[in-house]
């Protein structure tokens, strides 16, 4: 009898320990921690859009710009100003624009376009009797949802996964500082160009087997095919002749916790031993003392900080922005709330102030938008001003343009087009007479 329950505890025990071994390499693998903790990551990066910004349901969209331009060279000042209308209709996909050219107070021309399916219309109102119509390479007819977006994102970090090894990773326990020291787990993904470019063909492959993938791709673009990808694919292979083998990319995450990934950082290696040190990109996202998100973008060039972007969070709704580089540096605030997006920021260059740009998009009503945009900047005795002011109506009634009697652009005799070009430079001249000398 305890021979037997000897016997049976053994093989319970073998088979605990298979199952532990087993959720271990699926659980707690470091390529497995990796794929986890870095999807993690982007879904968190492309979940993060402003509230104001998610849900907004419209069947037709109007913005009604006036738009000013102000710029100064020199002694000389010239001004000019774009106003009208441009209109989105969901149900017919067709974008319609009608806008009026100013140069000082001088009209250049005044502009109608139509953006449907595959070609743009364009007429230029008092210089041509119809419309004139070029192929454009997307198809404005066709949207491409969310979801779509997410499938094909989701198909490609699959492929990018399953092809990697248990052997391509190293894992070792560090600490970093960000505005505290943080206790991490550094795992580090080391490919060489080859199998950067293996793992592409094997993507590209998943994709032109999926036909659900490659409807979604031809709608972004119809130079997307079967045979486009089988060129891609050779060109890979030609590639992968000529490398140097010892040229290799790595991929490091510093991971606190279970899957909070707290930095990315990508170089470019040459040797086992020797970083090329003019590439390294560095992306840190943290929650910071203050209890808000901090993302900071640095990019690393001969081993030295080049340019970095930081975006701090003070309160839930406002973050501080700040540029650091060798030539332009600025600082501003980012506000995201229900209401309101916007941007202002202040640059300068080499302890110069070089200008100021703010951006805002406010909800007026549930109907109604405003988005505002403003540059003014200046150096030495350039100058330059742009003040747009934008009302955006939701489900207004818009009207439809007949361009059933368009023509082909090639089909604009030489005659034609030189008197177009010669009446529009002639408004310009009377426009900007100093200019145009």
């Amino acid at each position: 009898m305890k021979k037997r329950l000897a016997i049976i505890l053994s093989i319970l025990a073998v088979a605990f320990c298979a199952i532990g071994v087993g959720l271990y390499f699926y659980f707690g693998s470091t390529k497995n921690v990796f794929t986890k903790a870095v999807t993690k990551s982007i879904n968190e990066f492309l979940s993060s859009d402003s509230n104001m910004l998610k849900g907004i349901n419209y069947n037709t969209l109007k913005m009604t710009t006036k738009t000013g331009i102000d710029v100064e060279l020199d002694k000389d000042k010239y001004s000019a100003s774009i106003d009208g209308d441009i209109t989105y209709n969901k149900a017919t996909n067709k974008v319609i624009g009608d806008l009026s050219i100013l140069g000082g107070n001088k009209k250049i021309m005044d502009l109608s376009t139509v953006l449907d399916s595959s070609k743009l219309y364009v007429k230029i109102n008092d210089l041509m009797k119809n419309y004139y119509y070029l192929d454009v390479p997307f198809d404005s007819s066709s949207t491409i949802e969310e979801k779509d977006i997410t499938y094909v994102r989701e198909l490609i970090q699959k492929g990018f996964f399953n092809n990697l090894e248990e052997k391509d990773f190293t894992k070792v326990d560090e600490n970093i500082v960000l505005d505290k020291e943080f206790k991490v787990k550094k795992i580090s993904l080391k490919l060489d160009y080859n199998r950067v470019n293996s793992i592409l063909k094997e993507i590209l492959k998943d994709i032109k087997k999926d036909k659900k993938a490659m409807s979604i791709m031809q709608v972004v673009s119809k130079d997307i095919t079967e045979d486009s990808i089988d060129k891609c694919i050779k060109e890979l292979d030609d590639e992968n002749s000529k490398v140097d083998q010892k040229d290799y990319i790595l991929y490091a995450i510093y991971i606190s916790g279970k899957d909070n990934v707290l930095r990315h950082e990508i170089s470019l290696n040459s040797s086992e031993d020797k970083s090329l040190n003019d590439y390294k990109l560095i992306i840190n996202s943290y929650t910071n003392n203050s209890g808000f998100k901090t993302r900071e973008l640095v990019l690393n060039m001969s081993d030295k900080e080049f340019a970095k972007i930081s975006i701090v969070g003070t309160s839930k709704n406002v973050s501080t922005l700040t540029i650091t580089s060798d030539v332009i540096s600025g600082s501003g605030t980012i506000t995201n709330s229900d209401t309101e997006n916007s941007i202002s920021l202040k640059l300068n260059m080499q302890s110069m102030d070089i200008g100021t740009i703010n951006m805002s998009l406010t909800k007026v009503s549930d109907k109604e938008y405003s988005y505002k945009f403003n540059v003014d900047a200046g150096l030495l005795t350039y100058k330059v001003k742009v003040n747009s002011e934008n009302k955006i109506l939701l489900n207004e009634n818009v009207t439809d343009i007949d361009v059933n009697n368009a023509k082909i652009i090639s089909s604009m005799t030489k005659d034609e087009q030189n008197k177009i070009v010669s009446t529009i430079m002639t408004r310009i001249a009377k426009a900007f007479p100093k200019l145009i000398k």
